[in-house]
């Protein structure tokens, strides 16, 4: 939530600062809303099959809105940009899908709308630090690009996270089958 709120709230911006129209630069928004769109009609079906499992999909898709945010941070060519937008978008979509899902597996229906409140909860108060993130690389800083590339290296620890929930997923197996 913070990573798509963050990069709604400045990517006009950031677009018109890297000499895009402002047309151009708001158009970055649709190319996000439809990766955005696509990965929540999509990405069920991949994780509900079976075809990889959830924990490796929330890494896999961490990692790719860290190198989408890394490549918006590093090219001001157009082409580029709309591809991280597609990818940052897809990406949420993704991730922000499964959050219930994995809520759902960790607690009984009774008790799922008080801990998906609570879930909701401590996402939401960093958001309160995102102004002042935001104007400390606006303004003192001048530019977006080092905000982009912090949000980066935080997606890539979120990745890294998963991974490990990833892997002891897959020792637990390993163990239960021996």
């Amino acid at each position: 939530l913070f990573n798509m709120s963050t990069y709604l709230t400045v990517i006009v911006d950031y677009g018109t600062d890297r000499n895009l129209s402002k047309w151009n630069a708001v158009l970055l928004l649709v190319f996000y809303g439809v990766g955005d769109l696509a990965s929540r009609f999509g990405s069920g079906w991949i994780t509900d099959k079976k075809c990889i499992k959830r924990s490796a999909t929330m890494s896999l898709h961490f990692f790719l809105w860290a190198v989408s945010f890394l490549l918006l941070a590093s090219t001001d060519l157009y082409p580029f940009q709309i591809v991280s937008s597609i990818i940052a978008g897809w990406s949420n979509g993704t991730t922000s899908t499964l959050v219930p899902v994995f809520v759902m597996e960790l607690v009984d229906a009774q008790e799922f709308s008080f801990c998906f409140g609570l879930v909701t909860l401590t996402v939401v108060i960093p958001l309160c630090t995102r102004p002042v993130i935001i104007g400390v690389f606006r303004d003192t800083l001048g530019d977006y690009q080092g905000m982009l590339f912090f949000l980066s290296a935080c997606l890539a620890l979120s990745a890294l996270l998963w991974m490990w929930v990833f892997v002891k997923e897959r020792w637990r197996e390993h163990n239960l089958h021996q």
